[in-house]
């Protein structure tokens, strides 16, 4: 007896050096987030409210969670980055990926009525913790008011605007905080998310002809369906990924841990010189990974110093070289960026930049940058592909055949000449916008490159079985290139 008890006391030691060992490893991982302090809310983006049943067991946690952080504004969320792009730029979607999450961050004073004197309106309303008049032709059974730390947090979902034979998917967050105005959008792919939900659309060839519309006396069923989960497919996985996003959605008051998640921290630059009548607004992304150091050093380097500061210097030197006395309006310079790939293989940002500089129009171009987080290095399109493979003609054939119908879809006329220039294999120049993901190698044409100004600009995604496994078995494509 007298033994039994002394194994029962060392077990109890044991296991007590366990937990003391396991308490310090969790607050060492603590102490290195050196990018938030207090990093959750009550709920811990470590209870991923997708990873548990209605009877409290676990499942699987979801891959490649990322979170979001804003320090002006001091908000965080956690989001799932399969199959989702996200972007700084409101409503930018249906070009990379299935879902896009567009983040509109604004300082209230920095707005312009009417849209200042919207978001005033709608900023006094939430603080009595009313949701007010519509906002952004919100399904009426949808809308909701929740408070987040001290903070009044109005969501929606959007099915249509406009006219009848508009077709939306957004779910919105609407919140303010800080003096700032914070619009989270998540929008779904509109024809893919049709030809799954079939039975709830309809024709109306006197209004829309030739065209699905919503079926307007099935809307709220398909409301409750979706959110109670009795759909499936990219319906399921547009609401589980909102639900995850509100769910862990925190704001001012962060508790406890958020070791093992990979950050997506969202700078803005905003400068206003009415002097010399401009304004600068930009936003661009910076990185922590959970897999890899040193990107202060490499890749949040290289988009801040290389990338974003020269425009913004090169902007302010055109402007300060002109003549002011006649110009009625600011010149101006934006930059936005999407961010379509971020996992253990690479990082892969596109900027969208557009300065006006007078004239009719500004002029819309592009910076990619694609980053390989084992190599830590950038990576060239040359870099995807094994030696020896001819990558270029194929691309160049898969490009002309879908920018042709895109031209047309847009009701231009393709200029053979202009689309085989902008085309031409023979120059690697013609893709130098390129954009990595999981499933698609993205081509971003800037306009003027292959149809006129007034057509805009082009994007082709490109699936990886085009190129029939040719990519090299050490780069940053990984398992996504479906070998």
């Amino acid at each position: 007896m007298r033994y039994s008890f002394i194994i029962i006391i060392l077990i109890c030691l044991f296991l007590s050096i366990l937990v003391l060992n396991s308490c310090r490893i969790g607050i060492e991982e603590l102490s290195d987030s050196t990018e938030l302090q207090d990093e959750t809310s009550e709920q811990s983006p470590g209870e991923d409210k997708s990873n548990l049943t209605e009877n409290g067991g676990s499942i699987d946690k979801p891959r490649n969670d990322v979170m979001f952080y804003n320090s002006e504004v001091n908000f965080a969320f956690i989001y799932p980055q399969d199959n989702l792009s996200i972007s700084s730029y409101p409503y930018l979607k249906g070009d990379y990926g299935d879902l896009s999450l567009n983040i509109n961050i604004n300082a209230v004073e920095d707005l312009q009525d009417p849209e200042k004197e919207a978001a005033v309106s709608e900023r006094d309303t939430l603080e009595s913790g009313d949701f007010g008049a519509d906002t952004g032709f919100s399904l009426e059974h949808s809308r909701k008011v929740v408070k987040i730390s001290e903070t009044f947090v109005k969501e929606f979902l959007t099915l249509g605007r406009y006219d009848i034979c508009d077709i939306a998917f957004d779910w919105e967050i609407h919140f303010y905080n800080n003096g700032y105005q914070v619009e989270i959008i998540l929008s779904a792919d509109t024809q893919k998310m049709i030809e799954s939900l079939d039975q709830y659309f309809t024709y109306d060839e006197k209004n829309c002809p030739g065209q699905k519309v919503w079926d307007f006396n099935k809307q709220d069923e398909f409301y409750d369906k979706l959110t109670t989960g009795q759909l499936t497919g990219l319906p399921a996985e547009w609401y589980s990924a909102f639900d995850s996003i509100m769910y862990l959605l925190q704001i001012n008051d962060f508790k406890g841990a958020s070791a093992g998640y990979s950050r997506l921290i969202d700078e803005r630059i905003y400068e206003e010189n009415a002097e010399e009548i401009y304004i600068i607004d930009v936003s661009y992304p910076q990185f922590q990974s959970a897999v890899a150091g040193g990107l202060n050093e490499s890749i949040n380097k290289i988009i801040y110093k290389q990338k974003v500061l020269p425009v913004i210097d090169d902007f302010k030197d055109e402007v300060s070289s002109y003549q002011y006395t006649e110009f009625s309006y600011y010149y101006f310079l934006t930059i936005d960026y999407s961010v379509v790939m971020y996992d253990e293989n690479g990082i892969s940002v596109c900027l969208d930049i557009y300065p006006f500089l007078g004239g009719a129009h500004g002029m819309l171009y592009f910076k990619t940058i694609n980053f390989d987080l084992e190599k830590m290095s950038l990576v060239g399109l040359e870099d995807l592909f094994i030696a020896g493979y001819d990558y270029l003609p194929i691309i160049s054939d898969y490009c002309r055949e879908d920018l042709a119908r895109q031209i047309n879809e847009r009701d231009f006329k393709v200029e053979m000449q202009w689309l085989e220039e902008g085309t031409d294999p023979g120059n690697i120049d013609n893709f130098i916008n390129f954009l990595v993901t999981q499933s698609e190698l993205i081509i971003k044409f800037p306009a003027y490159q292959v149809a006129p100004y007034a057509a805009g600009d082009f994007t082709v995604n490109i699936p990886y079985q085009e190129f029939e496994g040719n990519f090299n078995p050490e780069g940053m494509l990984g398992n996504h290139a479906g070998n």
